[in-house]
């Protein structure tokens, strides 16, 4: 029976009309609720209600109605100002440290970096290696430490800014949009630095029940990671970015397939881990490379895979630190099963 009573305004919202259907049991708020979902707007944006002779008029129960050649307009004002002014602000930042580091690039390193191309094109004319990597075998000795990369000093700066970074970022809590778009096999991991990059790793295992399932400490979580990033260098592919794609995929897949109801919570925890490991202190140099050239690592494992046996020791390496070892909670009998894992 209260149909009988309804009454339709049509409103026009940009480039459309939308036909807004109530009657005298309608709240103002309820109203104005309507308006905002037809326009798709944020619960802070302010309505604004135009009639067909442009004159501002009050959003209530009593409107009088009208005829879809003579719409009310509705103008949606501020609508997510807040979030604007801060990508505003960040792009801003962006924008201005771009501009410092392009004002340090010297002429001489701009002269350094041309010599360099010129040595490379010079050695396309006598390459005898079909891999790209060809181009560099001649250039560099591969050789390998006991776990310890000789980093210089700029990139002990860097890695140490990047800790403090992460550190302080941290203790902020992630958003529920972000953590829910990091679950998407669509989360563009160039919109983050890598402190944020560390931060998000963090909040995997916590979504995924892992530092409460295995007792880790945040502290160790953290130091676990860093010391993850720290292992990672900077080539150009197998550096700690692609770790985090791939983990950050594991993740997503582990979510859309429910994984976590077909297999437990270890198995779970070996995956991640396994991701986030895969291609620790990669130098761009492939198995290939290793074995023809007779490196250091493919002496020391037999020319049997040996970048991913490499791989797996510095993971394990960095497990058996006391202060990033968030596997120290697990029994004989558990620890067993996840390096099997681990290492298969």
């Amino acid at each position: 029976m209260s149909n009988l009573h309804a009454k339709l305004l049509y409103v026009r919202i940009e480039n459309r009309i939308e036909c807004i259907e109530f009657d005298s049991n309608t709240t103002t708020e309820d109203l104005k609720e309507t308006l905002r979902s037809a326009a798709e707007a944020n619960q802070n944006d302010i309505l604004k209600l135009y009639n067909h002779k442009g004159n501002l008029v009050a959003i209530n129960g009593s409107l009088p109605v009208n005829i879809s050649s003579e719409p009310y307009r509705l103008q949606v004002i501020a609508k997510n100002i807040v979030d604007y002014n801060n990508e505003l602000k960040d792009l801003i930042e962006r924008i201005e440290h771009l501009e410092i580091q392009l004002n340090s690039l010297s002429s001489q390193r701009v002269e350094d970096l041309h010599s360099k191309v010129k040595n490379l094109c010079s050695k396309l004319e006598n390459i005898d290696h079909l891999s790209f990597i060809g181009l560099f075998k001649d250039t560099r000795l591969y050789t390998v430490g006991t776990f310890s990369n000789e980093k210089n000093e700029t990139k002990k700066e860097n890695i140490q800014n990047v800790y403090e970074k992460f550190k302080s970022f941290s203790m902020v809590k992630v958003d529920d949009e972000t953590r829910q778009f990091l679950k998407s096999p669509h989360f563009d991991n160039w919109k983050f630095e890598d402190a944020e990059l560390l931060v998000l790793l963090q909040q995997i295992f916590i979504d995924l029940n892992l530092v409460s399932k295995f007792s880790i400490k945040m502290e160790t979580l953290q130091s676990y990671l860093f010391e993850i990033y720290s292992n990672y260098n900077d080539v150009p592919y197998h550096n700690f970015r692609h770790a985090f794609v791939v983990t950050q995929m594991m993740y997503s897949l582990i979510w859309s397939t429910k994984l976590f109801d077909l297999i437990g919570s270890l198995e779970i925890l070996a995956l991640i881990v396994s991701a986030l490991s895969h291609d620790l202190d990669h130098d761009g140099f492939n198995n290939n490379y290793q074995i023809n050239a007779q490196t250091h690592l493919a002496m020391i494992y037999s020319d049997k895979s040996p970048l991913e046996m490499y791989h797996c020791a510095v993971a394990f390496h960095i497990l058996n630190k006391p202060e990033s070892n968030i596997f120290s909670q697990l029994d004989k009998e558990s620890f067993k099963k996840i390096r099997e894992y681990i290492v298969q």
